[in-house]
């Protein structure tokens, strides 16, 4: 007996919008049912306005009524700085800008003269704004090649071939390699697989609800899935291996 099952179709995830409010409205719709809760992840793509300078020359002013302007720009920057509030660019190479200015005020207070410091930045952008390139959203993955799972009970005692010295010479050599290791295991079936591999353990996550006897033999080949009662003897199951395997 064998069932056939895709890895990608075992992981459907449902998504129901309800309206929001303080109070759920009469005509709202209730969903009952064999119902579980996911977290999702999700991509949220936020827009900001950007202002972009196209030509020169560019002016940027400072609040009046200061002295002593002092202002900052990159050595990249050609500009008219006479220290004064407005400032002057000429020229600029293409990508980000920012420009500061340190300023004083001065005031007589309680017939003291009081002295304070000031300081503004701004960022700017020259040349138009290229969006970045969205993000593909992860594509399902299916693992690629020849994975085999052996299935027992720990419990209980498996015929001597389960996984007799031809099995695991012949797993040895045509499963796919994890790092290492080849791509196969001998596994209990209460066993949650924390400690395989990614890709055995997703097929064994996949596959584990659905196998029903033991021992029993999960073979996946390029993501397809398929359970197998143990076949009666060493030949007949490095057969069956052979026949998803190849020879």
């Amino acid at each position: 007996m064998k069932r056939r099952f895709s890895i990608a179709l075992l992981f459907g995830v449902v998504l129901v919008v309800f309206g929001r409010g303080a109070e759920p409205a009469a005509s709202s719709l209730v969903l009952k049912g064999d119902l579980k809760t996911v977290e999702v992840e999700r991509q949220v793509i936020v827009k900001d306005k950007v202002q972009f300078v196209a030509s020169f020359p560019l002016t940027i002013t400072a609040p009046a009524g200061a002295t002593d302007y002092r202002w900052k720009y990159p050595a990249s920057v050609t500009a008219d700085d006479d220290d004064s509030e407005t400032f002057t660019i000429t020229d600029a190479p293409r990508g980000s800008v920012s420009v500061s200015v340190r300023m004083k005020t001065y005031a007589i207070k309680d017939g003291a003269l009081s002295v304070s410091s000031k300081s503004a930045t701004i960022t700017f952008t020259v040349g138009e704004v290229v969006p970045p390139k969205p993000i593909d959203p992860p594509k399902p993955i299916n693992p690629v090649g020849f994975r085999v799972l052996l299935v027992h009970e720990a419990q209980e005692a498996s015929p001597s071939f389960f996984d007799s010295r031809n099995v695991k010479l012949y797993l040895d050599a045509k499963t796919v390699k994890d790092g290492s290791q080849p791509s196969w295991r001998r596994i209990d079936k209460d066993n949650p697989g924390l400690n395989l591999p990614k890709d055995l353990r997703l097929m064994w996550e996949a596959a584990r609800p659905k196998v029903s006897t033991y021992p029993s033999v999960v073979i996946a080949v390029n993501g397809d899935v398929t359970i197998h009662e143990l076949p009666k003897d060493e030949a007949a199951l490095i057969q069956l291996l052979k026949s998803k395997g190849g020879e």
